[in-house]
């Protein structure tokens, strides 16, 4: 996220969920694990963008749960496309985490699931070209995301958009908030 152009990652950290703090401890128990213990922990990771007109400003949401606690991260361009919006949250995301980590990334972006999860060895394999030998858009980003998601082990899941998903209802709203900061 070089340039004059492009805002600071914004953070704001909210306490985790009781009732997921209490499974923690309940898994803890039960294995006979200390709570410092994280070995089995998962960390979750919500993902969305949004873009005013394509292209047009544009803003990115993510929420991480880990260790008890949830931290919301977004951030935005005054000049982009959907795309680019829909990489941008996993790549920042994934860049946050200290360490190594087994990772459920959720989003309602079939760009960006089956990106990761089908096309994305086929296009380096072609020199970042699709099977119709037309180059890769977003081929930095894509780049990117994948060098940060060789570090950790990273399911990708696809929800269905504005389908009364908590978490993916949550960031959809902070993405369309993160536009408002780069409007003329």
């Amino acid at each position: 996220m070089e340039g004059p152009q492009r805002e600071a990652v914004q953070r704001k950290i909210t306490p985790g969920a009781r009732s997921w703090q209490r499974w923690r401890r309940i898994a803890d128990k039960f294995l006979g694990q200390k709570e410092t213990k994280l070995d089995h922990i998962v960390v979750e990771i919500f993902t969305d963008g949004a873009c005013s007109g394509n292209p047009g400003p544009g803003g990115w949401a993510a929420i991480i749960r880990k260790n008890g606690t949830e931290e919301e991260l977004t951030g935005g361009e005054p000049a982009t496309t959907n795309q680019r919006m829909e990489l941008m949250p996993a790549i920042v995301a994934l860049s946050s985490l200290n360490s190594p980590s087994k990772v459920r990334l959720y989003s309602d972006s079939q760009y960006l699931i089956k990106g990761m999860n089908e096309w994305i060895e086929g296009w380096k394999s072609r020199g970042w070209r699709k099977s119709n030998n037309k180059p890769v858009e977003n081929p930095d980003l894509w780049k990117r995301l994948d060098a940060i998601a060789a570090r950790h082990q990273v399911e990708w899941i696809k929800v269905k958009g504005h389908d009364n998903h908590p978490e993916n209802e949550r960031v959809d709203r902070l993405a369309v908030q993160a536009i408002e900061r780069f409007r003329n």
